[in-house]
């Protein structure tokens, strides 16, 4: 059961201390985050009310098997933060690249680039790139771009998603017309983003007729329909004033959650939502351990103080001086992140800008600028 409150205890930290300087707001950690929250503050204060140590350990452990069944990044924030216990207690996830649909038709993930197979199946001279997305990302920053290309392989347009760490970049918001990999780094028109290794996400829905799909088909085994009972990943769930302070942890991390949206970013008022929400875990199992009226009594004093917290009005639609971009996604428009000073601390905020004649947008010595 300590092993599941420290992971609330961790997720709520360390959102804290993204949100403390909006300078280095990484915006896609607090979004994963509270994300991992949607689905398992259930079974996290339903455990609680399990009575007795051992079955209550043991519906713990069951719980944090399920929780950590999500892929190599859940297993691997995970393992992170519980260390040799948390790893010994979890199955490591088998990387899959491709699987089949119900229909035997191949679906890939997210691909090194050189397995993707883009200038074979696509145009990319003709790509129209709808796109471009350069944000913090720890202590650095990270580029998306959202691309639209004729097919080779098949009449019409696919559309495909490129990732990759950025050391560099020069984007004119104009110029977003035709897409080249062969150097190494993407470049969009006449400029680029440069950094480390590209990968692909063929979102493409006949993808699976494209050559790179046919190479790997050999290798893909079938569609299997599950049978027997479906595993639930709710354990248990909680009764009574644990079951309200459930709700509220709960809406709180939805609230907190919304800045997977760009355009959200500041209206979601971070720093008021995580406060109280501060060793809610380990107060939440202290809780627990309490009886009767007392119990009752300490799950209601933390549903309360997590209360709802309304959104900040929204602000004006333009980059104040002294700002510091933290986020520039260009396509139908700008819409940056920023962190401005505001009586000694950083908070983040969200604009829309137009500009005739476009913008151009680099990212040069650890600075993402825009002009």
């Amino acid at each position: 059961m300590d092993l599941f409150a420290g992971l609330v205890d961790t997720s709520v930290r360390r959102i804290a201390e993204i949100a403390a300087d909006g300078r280095r707001f990484d915006r896609q950690e607090v979004a994963r985050l509270a994300d991992v929250w949607d689905n398992n503050t259930s079974n996290f204060f339903g455990v609680l009310g399990i009575r007795g140590r051992w079955r209550r350990e043991r519906a713990a452990r069951a719980a944090l098997r399920w929780m950590g069944g999500f892929g190599r990044e859940r297993y691997e924030w995970m393992a992170g933060a519980g260390g040799d216990p948390m790893r010994r207690l979890l199955r490591e996830p088998v990387d899959r690249r491709y699987s089949r649909d119900y229909g035997g038709r191949i679906r890939a993930g997210v691909l090194p680039v050189a397995a993707a197979g883009l200038e074979r199946d696509y145009d990319l001279a003709h790509a129209q790139v709808e796109t471009v997305r350069i944000e913090r990302s720890g202590d650095g920053f990270a580029g998306s771009v959202q691309v639209r290309a004729p097919r080779t392989f098949a009449a019409g347009d696919g559309e495909f998603s490129l990732f990759m760490p950025v050391e560099g970049a020069r984007v004119d918001t104009a110029d977003l017309h035709g897409l080249d990999l062969s150097a190494g780094h993407v470049r969009i028109g006449g400029g680029s983003l440069r950094g480390g290794p590209v990968t692909v996400w063929p979102s493409d829905d006949q993808w699976y007729l494209s050559r790179a799909a046919g190479q790997v088909a050999a290798g893909v085994p079938p569609w299997r329909k599950q049978v027997g009972r479906r595993v639930s990943g709710v354990v248990a769930q909680a009764s009574g004033a644990a079951s309200a302070a459930s709700l509220a942890f709960f809406m709180s991390m939805l609230h907190i959650r919304r800045v997977r949206y760009a355009d959200h970013v500041g209206r979601v008022a971070l720093e008021r939502l995580v406060e109280p929400l501060a060793g809610a875990g380990t107060r939440a199992v202290a809780a627990s351990r309490l009886r009767g009226a007392a119990r009752e009594q300490a799950f209601r004093r933390m549903a309360d103080a997590w209360g709802e917290v309304p959104d900040r009005p929204r602000g004006d639609e333009q980059v104040p001086d002294g700002a510091v971009l933290t986020l520039v996604s260009c396509g139908g428009g700008v819409l940056v992140n920023f962190a401005e000073p505001v009586d000694g601390r950083w908070p983040v905020r969200a604009a829309r800008l137009q500009r005739p004649g476009g913008m151009v947008v680099s990212c040069v010595d650890g600075v993402l600028r825009l002009q």
